[in-house]
């Protein structure tokens, strides 16, 4: 239930994202701007493996991630605490994971 958050050690810069369900009382609301309401939505799907996703997802990536594309099916955006290049370093480690 926790939202991305970086951290550096000797110099390099981490970005750490949950993996796996979410936990919590599925299908209470969560307040607005609480830290639960930025994963995926929870319902029937429970949470979609990021690594892989349908192919029309890629060019969309950005748009979903920082301006709220999805917000109508409850994805959060992230444009407060994530750049273009933080999204676009987060995309090519899902497709990097993808191949394996």
């Amino acid at each position: 239930m926790a939202a991305p958050t970086t951290y550096e050690v000797d110099g390099t810069q981490y970005v750490v994202l949950v993996e796996g369900y979410g936990g919590g009382a599925i299908g209470l609301p969560f307040p607005p701007g609480f830290a639960g309401s930025r994963c995926h939505v929870f319902g029937a799907g429970v949470l979609p493996d990021l690594r892989r996703l349908p192919a029309g997802i890629h060019s969309m990536f950005a748009d979903i991630v920082l301006r709220g594309r999805s917000s109508s099916l409850g994805m959060g955006r992230f444009d407060d605490v994530l750049t273009d290049q933080d999204v676009s370093n987060i995309h090519a480690y899902l497709l990097s994971e993808g191949t394996k």
